[in-house]
C-alpha cells in the first residue's frame, strides 16, 4: 500500500505532540522553547506588503515547515501510528510492515491483505487526528504494478533509483563524449568538475538506501576520461 497524508505538517495536534516530546525531554526550559517554536507566527514579506500568519497558534496544530526540527517532530508524532499498528496486532495478523518518513508512507503486506490494511490504516489515522490523502493513496500489487517511495522505484525487476538529476548528468556526459578535438584540455577538466558535482547526490542517495543498483554507476570525485564517464553512465542509465 502506497499512502500519503493530507497537509500532515500543518495537521499535527500540539497537545499530543508535546506529550510525545515530554516523554523524552525532562528539561522544562527546552520544552517551553519547542512549544514557542510551534506557535511562532509565520511572516511572509513581498514587495507590496508583509503578511503574518498565526494559524498554528490559533488552531493548536502544525509544525513549522522548513525548520530543522520539523522533520524530527513529524517523525516523532508518526511513531504513535507505528506503535498502535503493532499494539493492535495489525502487523502480526496481516503480516504488514510500516515504512515511513514524515508523511510518506508504505505498508508492505502479503497479497490479499492490502484492502484490510488500508481500512485499518484509515481508522488509526482518524483517531490520531490526521487525514489520509485519498488521491495519492493506492494499493500496488507487485510485480504487476510499481510504486515510488522517497526516490526508490520498485517494480517487477526489483528495486532501483530514479534520481531526478539523472537527465542532467547524461546531458553533460554527452557534451564530454562529443567534445570537438580542437577544444582546450581545460574545457574538458571543467566539464568533468561539473559532472562530479551532479554525481555527488547519487553517491549520497546510495549511502542512504544501500539497496539499489547504482553501485556500478557511481562516479568518483576526481576527473576521469570521457570514455570512462560514458561506461559508468551507461551502467547507471540501464540500472
Amino acid at each position: 500500500m502506497d499512502a500519503d497524508l493530507s497537509d500532515y505538517f500543518t495537521s499535527i495536534p500540539h497537545g499530543p505532540l508535546m506529550r510525545c516530546v515530554s516523554r523524552r525531554i525532562a528539561d522544562g526550559t527546552l520544552l517551553s522553547v519547542i512549544k514557542l517554536w510551534l506557535t511562532a507566527p509565520v511572516v511572509e514579506r513581498t514587495q507590496r506588503a508583509t503578511r503574518t500568519s498565526r494559524e498554528a497558534r490559533d488552531r493548536h496544530r502544525g509544525t513549522p515547515q522548513g525548520s530543522p526540527i520539523s522533520p524530527l517532530l513529524a517523525n516523532l508524532y508518526f511513531r504513535r501510528f507505528v506503535l498502535a499498528w503493532e499494539r493492535f496486532g495489525h502487523r502480526a495478523e496481516l503480516d504488514a510492515y510500516v515504512v515511513n518518513y514524515a508523511d510518506d508512507l508504505i505498508i508492505c503486506c502479503r497479497p490479499g491483505n492490502g484492502a484490510t490494511a488500508l481500512v485499518r490504516m484509515r481508522q488509526l489515522m482518524t483517531r490520531l487526528g490526521l487525514t489520509v490523502n485519498e488521491a495519492k493513496t493506492r494499493l500496488a500489487l507487485l510485480p504487476e504494478e510499481s510504486f515510488d517511495f522517497l526516490g526508490l522505484y520498485a517494480n517487477r525487476f526489483g528495486r532501483t533509483l530514479r534520481p531526478p538529476f539523472l537527465s542532467g548528468i547524461l546531458e553533460i556526459a554527452d557534451e564530454l563524449v562529443s567534445r570537438p578535438a580542437g577544444l582546450h584540455r581545460q574545457s574538458l577538466a571543467e566539464r568533468c568538475v561539473r559532472l562530479s558535482t551532479h554525481t555527488a547526490p547519487i553517491r549520497q542517495t546510495h549511502r542512504s538506501f544501500r539497496c539499489a543498483s547504482v553501485r556500478r554507476g557511481r562516479a568518483e570525485s576526481e576527473p576521469v576520461s570521457p570514455g570512462k564517464w560514458r561506461l559508468r553512465l551507461d551502467a547507471l542509465e540501464s540500472a
